[in-house]
């Protein structure tokens, strides 16, 4: 049979745990109660090099990062926060340079400039340029792995993007 001391000991150790893992989620993570809803404006993509599946891609991925992620309404009508903006920089460059001026590796950069509207707390605004790559095999073609490496940069930005806006990282 435990004894009191054990169980006091038991939930003082269990008890942090538990409030650490919960603190962590980003469920609701560090999101104003007065924020009910959202809007995501379509992301133009005006960078120098144009993927046309990019801009919908993200718009869309987005979205559904904040819907997957906090308990916030889409609505095109009066939300509390905005997030409008732009696909910034779409560019692929040689990286690893082997000998005889060759290169191994290529890399995918995208970039993105965010506006974000708070009009719950309109201090709580922000613009910022996100941006991100991946690095793929050089004996590849772009055309072979763009679809997966875009799917993987969105993801990262739209991570960046959701931390910035709702977690306070």
């Amino acid at each position: 049979m435990v004894n009191k001391r054990t169980k006091i000991w038991i939930l003082a150790v269990m008890l942090p745990c538990l409030m650490a893992t919960a603190c962590y989620s980003f469920k609701d993570a560090a999101i104003d109660p007065n924020i009910k809803t959202f809007k995501v404006a379509y992301f133009d993509n005006k960078a120098a090099e144009i993927n046309p599946k990019l801009s919908q891609a993200f718009t869309e991925r987005l979205k559904d990062e904040i819907l997957a992620q906090s308990n916030l309404d889409e609505t095109d009508q009066n939300p509390d926060v905005e997030f409008n903006g732009y696909i910034a920089a779409y560019t692929i460059n040689p990286i690893a340079p082997k000998a005889g001026e060759s290169s191994s590796m290529s890399r995918l950069t995208i970039s993105v400039y965010v506006k974000y509207i708070n009009h719950v707390n309109e201090k709580n605004a922000w613009q910022n340029t996100f941006s991100r790559y991946a690095d793929f095999d050089a004996t590849k073609t772009l055309t072979a792995v763009e679809d997966q490496l875009i799917e993987e940069i969105n993801n990262q930005l739209v991570d960046d993007i959701f931390r910035k806006a709702f977690v306070n990282w």
